[in-house]
């Protein structure tokens, strides 16, 4: 009677921070349940990717862990292939009877675009093996995911930046609307003095006059009468105080975006790099909370000597 397969593929969109003890514990943890399923011979295959798209497989983990790790063969992903492998009843090949396949990937690359940074792939012959080994690979995954905070990529950023146009707009629509309106009536008041010195030497100066400032009045008092000037003036004030604070916040995070990155292979020579990264963002966090303890303390003492 042939055996059922029975599969678990699980994604995660998180980032995160794999170390070589890690990386050893979680193909430890993967061959002790492929052992303990009894299924036959064991064997691994790891599958690199690198930043200048070569694509390397090896068979020993000791040459994965011995890479440089850096510019152009800086590890961009990693697939991990443990197995099971046994001869069928009628046939001398060999048959993969359980798998257990990993991918750490990191999808700010081209090769990897829009796709989830981390994936579990487990079948086997038996629903309760499947399941915990699921179970047990996913807590250590669970020990090195990391939350993505700078994960933005360009398409996503320009999509932002088209919202961010549109709220602002309306914002400022509805602002000009809430403003009161600035009114010029100058070209008509000037007109109308220029009729009033027309009949400067006329006997009924005086009753024109009247009429002429009745007039003037009653165009400065009554809006009904004027004409908008600037009526648009609060809109534009708003479009450009609103795409200055976004084209600030957009430069904060393209300069913070390097110090926290969130898709690591935290071995080889990028184990140094990874340190000096930790130590700068710690020396930015440190000027910044004394900033701000310096700037309370500062408005204290002012409001005290005040």
């Amino acid at each position: 009677m042939k055996k059922i397969q029975v599969e678990s593929n699980k994604t995660y969109p998180q980032g995160f921070n794999l170390s070589e003890s890690d990386l050893r514990r979680i193909v430890d943890t993967g061959n002790e349940q492929l052992q303990k399923a009894n299924a036959g011979i064991l064997s691994a295959v790891y599958t690199l990717k690198y930043k200048n798209g070569v694509t390397e497989e090896t068979k020993d983990i000791e040459e994965v862990l011995s890479l440089e790790n850096s510019g152009s063969t800086k590890i961009t992903g990693l697939e991990i292939e443990l197995k099971a492998s046994q001869k069928t009843e009628t046939s001398r090949i060999m048959k993969d009877t359980h798998k257990i396949i990993l991918e750490f990937k990191n999808p700010g690359s081209k090769r990897y675009a829009n796709k989830d940074s981390i994936r579990l792939f487990v079948t086997g012959e038996s629903r309760d093996w499947v399941f915990i080994t699921t179970s047990i690979i996913e807590e250590r995954i669970n020990k090195i995911k990391i939350i993505p905070i700078f994960r933005l990529s360009l398409v996503n950023g320009l999509y932002i930046f088209l919202y961010a146009f549109v709220f602002i707009f309306v914002i400022g629509f509805i602002n000009s609307l809430s403003q009161d309106i600035i009114y010029d009536n100058s070209a008509r008041i000037q007109a109308l003095d220029s009729l009033k010195n027309s009949y400067h030497n006329s006997d009924s100066l005086n009753i024109i006059d009247v009429i002429i400032d009745l007039q003037k009045k009653q165009l400065m008092t009554d809006p009904s009468n004027q004409t908008a000037k600037t009526v648009f003036k609060p809109l534009i004030n708003t479009i450009i105080y609103g795409f200055s604070t976004v084209i600030v916040l957009l430069l904060f995070y393209l300069g913070l975006k390097p110090l926290f990155p969130i898709y690591i292979f935290n071995w080889g020579d990028y184990i140094d790099r990874y340190r000096k990264i930790k130590s700068i963002r710690n020396v930015i966090f440190i000027v910044i909370i004394v900033g701000i303890i310096v700037s309370i303390i500062g408005g204290l003492i002012a409001n005290k000597i005040g």
